[in-house]
């Protein structure tokens, strides 16, 4: 068996008329567009061939999930960039205030941010937010339901109607 050299998964040796390179690009773009006949269309290898790797080739499925683990992590990584540069641009605006106009400055030529600041009804957005979000980091409760009081009081009024019918149908059974 050979190695793919784009993701150290081994593939059969190569008996077919398709490169180990086709077969991986009809397997990447599989797992990008989850239809044999769009990868036909693409890369020219018939339909029922694409179908067929993916139901009965065990290196298709390897494939897959390593195909599918990599835009993973480089999904997550985008989303961690996108998250730090909102954190960024929120601290800014409740520090600094909210870009509201940019005008240029004529003695420099320059571009100047009129801010003015963040309206209480956004800063206070903003931190109910964080709150709930930082309540989820620490495995608390966002929220908590009015009745849970009157809930446990009938749970415990189910129990004891519970605990007093057992005990009237208990029967004692004498083994002497």
């Amino acid at each position: 068996m050979s190695e793919s050299p784009l993701l150290n998964t081994p593939m059969p040796p190569n008996t077919s008329q398709y490169t180990t390179d086709q077969k991986l690009e009809a397997c990447a773009l599989y797992a990008i567009h989850g239809k044999a006949k769009r990868v036909s269309e693409l890369t020219g290898i018939p339909e029922n061939t694409i179908t067929h790797w993916k139901n009965h080739s065990d290196w298709w499925e390897h494939h897959i999930v390593s195909i599918r683990a990599q835009t993973r992590d480089y999904t997550l990584s985008r989303i961690e960039k996108a998250i730090e540069k909102a954190f960024d641009k929120t601290d800014e605006a409740l520090e600094l205030g909210d870009v509201v106009k940019v005008d240029w400055d004529r003695d420099t030529g320059e571009e100047k941010a009129i801010r003015a600041p963040v309206k209480g009804k956004d800063a206070a957005t903003i931190a109910a937010i964080m709150i709930d979000k930082r309540q989820i980091l620490l495995n608390q409760p966002t929220s908590i339901r009015g009745d849970a009081a009157g809930g446990m009081a009938d749970l415990l009024k189910q129990f004891k109607d519970l605990a007093a019918q057992n005990s009237r149908d208990e029967r004692v059974v004498d083994e002497q």
